[in-house]
């Protein structure tokens, strides 16, 4: 029966992400780290070979299985494991991951083949992996940071000096700065950090951190969330943070965080179990609650009065643009919006004389007219543009 379970969720759970996917439009975060020039090469390549969104959520799928084989490395049961890779799979900054391109997801994937690899005394592969890393993105820094830091702590000096190299390698490939001046970000990033995982669950990561302090077996995933953790919030008080190069250190701990639970739920007889059970359903009622607001989110546009106040405005409106463009015959528009320009242009609208606005002009020339495209959402019309289009080329509406 846990297994119908199982894999009920994981039907339910792509298909909420395959129809987010299907709806949501690319943003210019997006379309800026597809041009970056460390995503060049291999990784375009590679995700060339299959849509882009899709690419990232089969890469999105791949790293549930990691994390569930990682889980199986931590935790004492297979349905420990799965209650493991559930709480992962739920976490906002996780799930968003299968339907948004971001670097994040390479991140976890080569964090969690490191993670594994170790952990089965892989050293080798591992010390390959890591050099890979050091040419990916400049978050593994803080990776390599925590790791000298579990060096030191287990006294292994080949471990230290490994670490330290990756480290001195990484601030001359990326000039990292970890400096400024005292500013107030801490609580900035505190909030991002309730957001990465969802209030309670956050409250309980917490929780499991200190809880794993207090005891002998600090292993290498502890080292990782812990410190990265610590780095981030030292920064905070001088910098703003980006919370994209800690956040993937720190949800790699949710199976350490399982490991307490149950350690605690089944250290008590049934009697006394209670008061876990409601802690327990709190965190998965927290996760369940965060996950369907971040992807179920649609239905807020009719609530809002101005549609721009929407939290995941900024992956909404170009896509459904675009396809009104192309069915009144429209492949070229100019805007002075370039953010929106190169929106568009992934959706195949190339740069042209056509001048597309996003309020209504005030006047137009006598060999011009004006199309105006109304962007509608659950029937209530949540962005209106304007395009000038010579009367020559002017096109019957579909």
């Amino acid at each position: 029966m846990d297994k119908l379970y199982y894999t009920l969720f994981i039907f339910v759970y792509i298909f909420i992400l395959v129809f987010n996917i299907e709806s949501l439009s690319i943003s210019i975060y997006e379309i800026e780290l597809l041009q970056d020039s460390h995503l060049n090469g291999f990784w375009i390549r590679l995700i060339s070979l299959f849509d882009i969104k899709y690419s990232f959520l089969l890469l999105h799928i791949v790293n549930l299985y990691l994390m569930y084989r990682l889980s199986l490395l931590v935790l004492n049961t297979k349905k420990e494991a799965f209650y493991s890779l559930i709480l992962f799979a739920l976490l906002p900054s996780v799930s968003l991951l299968g339907v948004i391109v971001n670097m994040s997801s390479i991140v976890i994937f080569i964090t969690l083949l490191f993670l594994i690899t170790f952990i089965n005394r892989y050293f080798i592969i591992a010390l390959y992996i890591l050099f890979c890393s050091l040419f990916v993105d400049n978050s593994f820094f803080y990776l390599y940071i925590s790791l000298f830091i579990y060096g030191i702590s287990r006294k292994n000096y080949a471990f230290i000096y490994i670490s330290l190299a990756f480290i001195m390698s990484s601030i001359g490939i990326y000039d990292i700065d970890i400096g400024g001046r005292p500013r107030g970000y801490f609580l900035t990033s505190f909030g991002m950090f309730l957001a990465i995982f969802s209030p309670f669950v956050f409250l309980y990561f917490c929780y499991s951190l200190y809880r794993v302090s207090l005891t002998t077996s600090k292993n290498i995933i502890w080292h990782i969330s812990f410190y990265t953790f610590v780095i981030a919030l030292l920064l905070s008080f001088r910098q703003k943070i980006d919370i994209e190069d800690f956040g993937v250190f720190l949800v790699i701990f949710i199976p350490i965080m399982v490991k307490v639970f149950f350690h605690s739920f089944n250290s008590h007889i049934k009697e006394l179990r209670f008061k876990y059970k409601l802690i327990g359903q709190g965190i998965l009622i927290s996760a369940i609650l965060s996950f369907l607001i971040t992807f179920l989110n649609k239905p807020l546009f009719l609530l809002l009065e101005n549609p721009n106040n929407h939290f995941a405005y900024k992956y909404y409106i170009v896509k459904e643009l675009s396809t009104k463009l192309k069915q009144n015959n429209i492949y070229e528009v100019s805007s002075s919006n370039k953010s929106l320009q190169k929106r568009l242009g992934f959706y195949e609208i190339k740069k042209g004389k056509n001048i597309l606005y996003e309020n209504k002009p005030t006047s137009i020339k006598d060999s011009q007219y004006l199309k105006t495209i109304d962007i509608k959402y659950l029937e209530k019309k949540v962005k209106t543009y304007y395009v000038i289009l010579p009367k020559i080329n002017k096109r019957k509406i579909l």
